[in-house]
């Protein structure tokens, strides 16, 4: 089983992980701090876990692929709040 995590849920990244969500081939954890708790509130009945920050998140490690679907602006501010971590 992959683990996917999903760094914005937008358009894009709400497509993303609804296309997965029925998979039983992924494990999904998304990242969104605007959206968090109407994602998390909406989709509870899904085996998606929603965090609001990368700090949240016990295992950073986790992860066997990290897409990133924010906007171009406000990219800058996510790979600087994962600068510190050490991914595999």
């Amino acid at each position: 089983m992959k683990n996917i995590l999903l760094i914005g849920c937008g358009h894009m990244g709400g497509s993303l992980m609804s296309g997965w969500s029925n998979s039983k081939n992924y494990t999904i954890s998304v990242i969104d701090k605007k959206k968090y708790a109407i994602l998390k509130k909406k989709n509870r009945n899904k085996k998606i876990k929603f965090f609001k920050s990368i700090n949240d998140i016990n295992d950073q490690n986790n992860f066997d692929f990290i897409i990133f679907a924010t906007r171009p602006l406000e990219l800058i501010n996510v790979l600087q709040e994962l600068k510190n971590i050490n991914f595999k």
